[in-house]
């Protein structure tokens, strides 16, 4: 059975390691794999010969492969703080991204400094304490807060950050995105546009650690 062409479609990287000695760089790539841009799964084939075989690896040796961090030019982000001023009720859609960055602390400054309200979806719960004054509920299909709800209603302008605007978050896509803007910023660019085109911005700001 091959495997690794049967998995290659829902994993971002999979390989069959034919070669003991191609085992070290297998893990090394495949760590490097799950953790750049996005997170994902690998899939890495070990025959039963080579997980049998003996190999000779020095521990000490071994460095991972660095990552690569995006970040957005001063252009780009310029463009995004000119149409938050434009915005007269601009609002920030928080994702699990955040949290992968670690840049909670971030988000949390940068809302302060703008005055503007944050709705975290459910896998970016935690990027504002609860008890924030500019936290203000939740929206969606599991999470719905009757004031998150409302003030994504009278938003004209959302911003979202790490998040991939999931079907239990938008519900609607009609009513969710009827009547406003959307900036999304990502550190995987096939996340933008994916779920609704009605978007400006097409670049990664966020780089995990």
């Amino acid at each position: 059975m091959d495997i690794t062409s049967i998995v290659k479609p829902v994993t971002k990287w999979a390989t069959t390691v034919l070669e003991p000695g191609q085992v070290p760089y297998a893990f090394q790539k495949a760590f490097y794999e799950m953790r750049s841009g996005r997170p994902g799964p690998v899939l890495i084939d070990l025959p039963f010969d080579v997980q049998m075989a003996e190999i000779e690896f020095d521990i000490d040796a071994y460095q991972p492969l660095p990552l690569a961090k995006p970040a957005a030019t001063r252009l780009q982000a310029e463009k995004v703080l000119a149409l938050l001023d434009q915005a007269e009720r601009p609002l920030l859609v928080a994702g699990g991204g955040v949290i992968n960055a670690d840049a909670s602390e971030l988000l949390v400054e940068f809302a302060e400094l703008t005055g503007i309200p944050v709705i975290p979806t459910l896998m970016g719960w935690g990027t504002i304490p609860d008890d924030h004054p500019q936290m203000v509920g939740m929206v969606g299909l599991q999470t719905s807060h009757r004031y998150g709800n409302a003030t994504l209603l009278k938003s004209d302008t959302v911003l979202g950050i790490g998040n991939r605007w999931a079907n239990r978050h938008t519900g609607s896509v009609d009513v969710y995105t009827e009547g406003r803007k959307f900036i999304h910023v990502d550190i995987e660019p096939t996340q933008i546009g994916r779920v609704f085109t009605r978007t400006w911005a097409s670049f990664p700001m966020l780089a995990a650690p």
